[in-house]
């Protein structure tokens, strides 16, 4: 258990984007990217309003800040609360491994 951990009163809804084995989104049969079926996890959510940079170059506003524990690993373009997450920053503790994460959505 991280340290995290005991911080996460909350509870979100988690869905992982699909991806192949090279890490492409995998995209349904309209042309949209598909995820897994949602799960609820321990989360920390706060309202806040950031201009987020995404992988594209784009700026684009996010609303709400989730902080998570390692046992789910977030990833950029996967869904929290069904909002899109922004931007992932992951919390290394001093042995190098992640104890946590930081997402925008």
């Amino acid at each position: 258990m991280s340290r995290i951990t005991k911080y996460l009163k909350q509870k979100c809804t988690y869905e992982q984007q699909k991806r192949d084995a090279n890490g492409k989104a995998i995209l349904d049969t309209y042309g949209e990217p598909s995820y897994e079926a949602p799960i609820v996890i321990k989360c920390r959510r706060e309202k806040l309003i950031k201009d987020v940079l995404t992988n594209t170059g784009s700026t684009l506003k996010s609303s709400t800040r989730y902080f998570t524990d390692e046992k789910q690993v977030i990833q950029a373009n996967d869904k929290l609360d069904g909002k899109p997450v922004l931007q992932v920053a992951e919390y290394v503790n001093q042995f190098g491994v992640a104890e946590g994460f930081e997402s925008y959505a």
